[in-house]
């Protein structure tokens, strides 16, 4: 008796030694699939650890971390949330899976949620500098500007090697104080985009800012924002907002066989931006290729409708179809088609347009 006793404690100690084991082996594959960014692989092998091991905290935790990485962000929360559970010191101690679930709220726009996982991140750990970037994001959003830029200060001094701190600062500030060229906010935004640019080269935003940046100060030379462009573009050739950039650049300086070529490459790159359309249509318009020209503007229109009916109505996007019916309208008249013509005043004018209704009075004799 006293041996099968023996036994099968032996078999039970050696079958949950096994046990553990295995679950700390897939473990390992899933961080090592995880560390190489290969999140699906990881994703299927802490699935099996968590199955061998239905409470193992770490394999909660580390499959948090990867679906984030996978931008699955209700699983992250999901999972963080699971482990705290289980395990009530991981939910007093871990301040950086606060943070986590903080930032997979945020992605979410569940902000409140978010402040409260921060807030207690920050209370377990005041150094942590990612809590108050992400508290700067929210008050961004919140449109609480001032407390933002506080708080990207705030992380920037705790951590100063984050390229994406300096530019949601800049981002920011551009945003709030609508800064003029050759003044100090001017100079500051240009210098966070210097340093966002300098620790991640291969972030394409901070470039685009620049761009933004540049177009704000009118002594800025057309021909040396083109070369500026044309830097963005060697760096970044699948990018077709250098591309359409360069293209209005050309289009400004009347170089319209150039910026012909610049449109068409961005809208090779993005064939769903109505704006690339509707401008190489103007070039063409200028160029009096006129039925090329509505050509983009037919298309300018139907990617517009389209997105007219997804965002049930927006304003913003009602006043460029309305613009965009009225451009069509001027070559159609000019290429011969008053009817055309017509049909389009008519159009932008039901759509708000007074340009669109004093076109439609003038040109097609109509009254009302």
């Amino acid at each position: 008796m006293i041996k099968n006793l023996t036994l099968v404690f032996f078999l039970c100690f050696l079958s949950a030694s096994t046990f553990a084991e295995s679950a700390r082996e897939y473990f390992k594959f899933a961080k090592f699939s995880y560390d190489s960014k290969e999140y699906i692989k990881a994703l299927d092998f802490i699935n099996m650890a968590i199955e061998v091991d239905p409470n193992y905290i770490n394999g909660f935790l580390l499959r948090a971390e990867i679906n984030y990485g996978l931008q699955e962000f209700d699983e992250v929360i999901n999972d963080i949330t699971l482990a705290f559970n289980l395990d009530e010191n991981a939910n007093k101690t871990m301040a950086e899976f606060h943070l986590l679930r903080a930032d997979a709220y945020v992605k979410l726009n569940s902000f409140n949620k978010a402040l409260s996982d921060i807030d207690y991140s920050i209370r377990l750990n005041s150094e942590l500098s990612k809590a108050f970037f992400l508290k700067g994001i929210i008050n961004t959003e919140k449109k609480i500007y001032f407390e933002a830029i506080e708080n990207f200060d705030r992380a920037i001094k705790l951590n100063p090697t984050e390229s994406d701190y300096y530019y949601k600062r800049a981002e920011l500030k551009k945003l709030y104080y609508k800064p003029i060229a050759g003044t100090k906010t001017y100079e500051s935004i240009m210098a966070d985009i210097k340093l966002s640019i300098a620790l991640d080269p291969e972030d394409f935003r901070p470039y685009k800012l620049k761009c933004v940046m540049l177009k704000l100060d009118a002594s800025y030379k057309k021909e040396e924002f083109i070369h500026v462009l044309d830097g963005f573009i060697e760096q970044f050739p699948e990018e077709p907002y250098f591309y359409a950039e360069k293209g209005m650049a050309n289009v400004l300086n009347y170089n319209y066989g150039s910026a012909l070529k610049d449109f068409t490459k961005a809208i090779q790159l993005d064939k769903y931006n109505e704006a690339n359309y509707r401008n190489r249509g103007l070039c063409f318009h200028n160029m009096q290729k006129y039925q090329l020209a509505l050509n983009d503007y037919s298309k300018s229109i139907e990617v517009l409708v389209k997105k007219y009916q997804d965002s049930e109505n927006d304003e913003s996007i009602k006043k460029l179809l309305a613009q965009t019916f009225n451009m069509r309208g001027m070559t159609n008249r000019l290429n011969g088609n008053p009817d055309l013509a017509c049909d389009d005043y008519y159009s932008a004018a039901k759509l708000g347009s007074k340009v669109g209704l004093n076109n439609y009075r003038r040109n097609c004799n109509v009254y009302n």
